[in-house]
This record gives C-alpha cells, sequence and structure tokens, in this order.
C-alpha cells in the first residue's frame, strides 16, 4: 500500500465496513404425513442441510420418486428413478404404505393440488397442497382454516 497519494498527501487506510444483513425468516417444512400417519420427510435427498419431503409418483406409464424442497417457496425437486416431462400430470402417492395422497382442490392450471398434512390427524385445516403438474409454481399452506403462504400469488407465469 503507498503512504503517499499523486499529491504527497498521507494516505490514511480505510477498515473494510461491515454491513448489517438482515437474514429473511425462512418456514421449513419439517413434519409432513400422508393420511395414514407416515412421514413424508426423508434424508434421501437434501436441500441446503434441509431433509426433503419424499413422495412415490406414477405419470405416463412410469413409476418413480420425487423429492421436494421443504423450503416455503422453493420450487426445488428432484426425480428419482423416472425422467419427468414439463407439463406431465402426475398421480402422488406414500413412500411407506403406497395410499394415493388426497386431492385437496384444482389447481389454476387445470391438474389438482394434492394434500400433505402438517400433523398426523389428516386434518384438511392443516395441510399443505402442491400442484401435481410438473412446471406448475402453485402451492399452498394452510394451517388452521388460515392460508399461510400462497406461492400462486408470487408465482411466475
Amino acid at each position: 500500500m503507498r503512504r503517499y497519494n499523486s499529491k504527497g498527501m498521507l494516505v490514511f487506510p480505510t477498515p473494510d465496513k461491515k454491513v448489517a444483513i438482515r437474514q429473511k425468516k425462512v418456514w421449513v417444512v419439517e413434519e409432513v404425513y400422508c393420511q395414514n400417519g407416515h412421514s413424508l420427510i426423508s434424508n434421501r435427498a437434501v436441500f441446503n442441510n434441509q431433509k426433503g419431503i419424499y413422495l412415490k409418483v406414477k405419470g405416463n406409464n412410469k413409476e418413480g420418486h420425487i423429492a421436494l424442497s421443504p423450503f416455503c417457496g422453493d420450487k426445488s425437486w428432484i426425480a428419482c428413478e423416472a425422467e419427468l416431462e414439463n407439463g406431465e400430470i402426475l398421480e402422488f402417492f406414500c413412500p411407506e404404505c403406497g395410499v394415493k395422497l388426497p386431492i385437496y382442490r384444482r389447481c389454476t392450471c387445470g391438474a389438482h393440488l394434492f394434500t400433505m398434512f402438517t400433523d398426523k390427524n389428516a386434518d384438511f385445516r392443516n395441510c399443505i397442497g402442491i400442484c401435481n403438474r410438473i412446471g406448475c409454481q402453485v402451492s399452498e399452506i394452510i394451517q388452521a382454516d388460515e392460508l399461510r403462504c400462497n406461492s400462486c400469488l408470487d408465482a411466475k407465469k
């Protein structure tokens, strides 16, 4: 480092400024169940050090598994043992007992929102609904009859 600038003035070093960065609060799904009470959280797929939501899928004469990100608003997913095409409509099943997950309602894209429950009671007042069309960004989180997160409002269309 130079001691003097081009005008002969003494140069004083400036320490790096520390900037306080506010972390956004991120809602992570840590527990989610099929209607028979089996956990759908698995360490078979990990997203940013968090266990993913692991489901059995069927569609277009294909079977396999899919892992969904547990972070609210993150639309990341990983297809396991199946090649999935954009726009394809899937059926979702519990990987443990094989029961088909129930439909919550019709999605705005014409497919359906399937349901995963946030407690073992299989109560539609505490659930997560995710569209079963690959590429659709719509999902909802319902807690005690109150819509907590509706990503269809901020989905890229």
